[in-house]
């Protein structure tokens, strides 16, 4: 290659990421004022409920919050509470991996506690929950804590009305989409001239190699204590019903 077409080449790049760099300051500006929805600011309520698909969420189980453990499931489901919402009222989604038109279901649990929340529960709401080691996909371990007697929640599906809507700007979201395809879907210019784009390319190859052989067994080691833990907990259950 000629010094003549590098020193062009360097130049057309220094151009580009230039212009990349200038439209992710654009973007980071407009941004709040084009999603403002998600900040919970200037909402305003309508007239008449838009109705929106369907919502799920977990609840005590009736017969267990008549028990005595029914107050302090109902103090852990406030922490760990996870709501879904979907289109269809059998909670059904496309699966996009496979070729034909198939469905599966929509993945819900109850939500993980980290150590620093687990740290501050209350003494007599720890018992409920079992401490689950796993490996991160972005490598490193990760440790959560879980409730282990998730048999005693179960799921409540209602219909789902939309009450508030934003106050947003159409300019600044017209503007923002025009830049999200710029910088990240049509012309990809993040990716291609930007510096970050091409550190995180390598980290998720490198992520996708580390596949050890503890991450299976952590893990199956880790079922097999859930398992065990929620046969004796239903045992203790059934001893309660029958006294």
């Amino acid at each position: 290659m000629s010094k003549e077409r590098r020193e062009a080449r360097r130049a057309f790049y220094e151009k580009k990421e230039k212009e990349a760099y200038r439209l992710l300051k654009r973007i980071n500006q407009i941004g709040p004022l084009a999603h403002r929805h998600y900040m919970g600011t200037q909402m305003v309520e309508l007239k008449e409920p838009i109705r929106r698909g369907w919502i799920r969420f977990y609840k005590v189980r009736d017969d267990i919050a008549r028990g005595p453990e029914g107050l302090a499931l109902e103090q852990i489901l406030e922490l760990v509470q996870n709501s879904a919402r979907c289109d269809r009222k059998d909670f059904m989604k496309r699966d996009w991996s496979k070729r034909k038109n198939t469905l599966k279901p929509v993945e819900q649990k109850l939500k993980p506690l980290y150590e620093k929340q687990y740290i501050e529960l209350p003494e007599h709401l720890k018992k409920y929950f079992t401490k689950i080691e796993d490996f991160s996909k972005w490598g490193g371990r990760k440790v959560e804590y879980r409730v282990y007697p998730e048999w005693k929640f179960k799921f409540v599906v209602k219909p789902y009305y939309i009450t508030h809507v934003p106050i947003t700007s159409s300019e600044a979201e017209s503007e923002y989409a025009i830049l999200r395809r710029k910088l990240w879907e049509h012309d990809n210019l993040a990716m291609r001239f930007m510096d970050h784009g091409s550190d995180m390319k390598d980290m998720k190859d490198s992520v996708k190699t580390k596949r050890p052989k503890e991450k299976l067994k952590v893990r199956k080691e880790a079922e097999e204590a859930l398992t065990e833990m929620k046969e004796e907990d239903e045992e203790k259950y059934y001893v309660w019903l029958d006294s």
